[in-house]
């Protein structure tokens, strides 16, 4: 099983296993076909830290707040191996089938999570994105 659940301290974890019924977390039989939504975010060397961490804690809320979502996780880069030539954000989201991912790209909270960043964002390559199939 594929189990995704909120860790206070540490964020949305994806753990591989099962999980006690009072967990809180989802889970979703493992080597499940699913779509694979990758993004990577730049914003502008301006942008208040502030908004940032307000984003941050907003998309982390996302799977909580949107159904079709099986595992979900959002991060700062670590700077590795270069400081400053890395995107400042990545989001990895798998979802339950294309359907189910189109529904998150609309879905309100979504909408105003991004509607958070988007002023902020790079002119050119503030944001880039891809969907795939992955197995799970």
């Amino acid at each position: 099983w594929l189990c995704v659940g909120f860790v206070a301290g540490l964020g949305l974890m994806a753990l591989r296993g099962s999980t006690g019924a009072n967990s809180g977390a989802t889970c979703a039989p493992s080597n499940q076909e699913a779509v694979r939504h990758l993004v990577l975010l730049r914003p502008k060397s301006d942008t208040p830290k502030t908004t940032v961490e307000e984003f941050l804690a907003a998309a982390a809320q996302l799977p909580r707040k949107i159904p079709g979502i099986l595992s979900y996780e959002v991060g700062r880069d670590l700077g590795l191996p270069a400081p400053g030539l890395n995107a400042e954000i990545a989001i990895t989201g798998n979802f339950e089938s294309e359907s189910a991912y189109s529904a998150y790209a609309k879905h309100p909270e979504h909408v105003a999570a991004v509607g958070i960043i988007k002023p902020f964002l790079a002119e050119n390559g503030g944001r880039t994105a891809t969907q795939i199939r992955s197995k799970i």
